[in-house]
């Protein structure tokens, strides 16, 4: 309580009042910053998923025109919340997007193969080889043996 009587005995209230306001304010702009920056990184990163997957199956294009369509896509949003971000950072968040929908199963251009083949062979009573598809069909009528 004394140290606030001395600056307002000295004139110095006003002053430290200016102060704190001022540093009050730059943090606060500095918060929202901060929290604008995540919102919009965080719209990216969705963005990165959804483009990704959309231009692997896209099949008339090239893999740079796929990252060039990812990258104009990615800048737009940016764009549209008054931002812009390093070429690292939207290259790193469409290759990550890409590595994620790869390893959830997408993107697989070729299709897997057994080197086992099963063939199944139609054997009698007798063991002798029988391709009549209605030979293990159980007989319903016991008097036609």
């Amino acid at each position: 309580m004394e140290f606030i009587k001395f600056l307002n005995d000295n004139g110095l209230l006003n002053v430290a009042w200016v102060v704190l306001t001022v540093f009050g304010s730059l943090v606060m702009n500095e918060l929202k910053k901060n929290m604008k920056n995540k919102y919009v990184i965080n719209l990216l990163k969705q963005g990165a998923d959804w483009i990704a997957a959309l231009n692997a199956q896209n099949v008339s294009l090239s893999n740079s025109e796929r990252f060039e369509k990812g990258r104009q896509y990615l800048n737009s949003i940016a764009d549209k919340h008054g931002m812009s971000f390093l070429d690292t950072t939207i290259n790193a968040l469409l290759e990550n997007a890409y590595q994620a929908y790869k390893q959830g199963g997408g993107d697989i251009h070729t299709q897997q193969h057994s080197d086992e083949q099963v063939v199944k062979v139609n054997l009698d009573d007798k063991g002798n080889h029988n391709d009549e598809p209605n030979q293990n069909m159980p007989n319903l009528n016991p008097d036609n043996k």
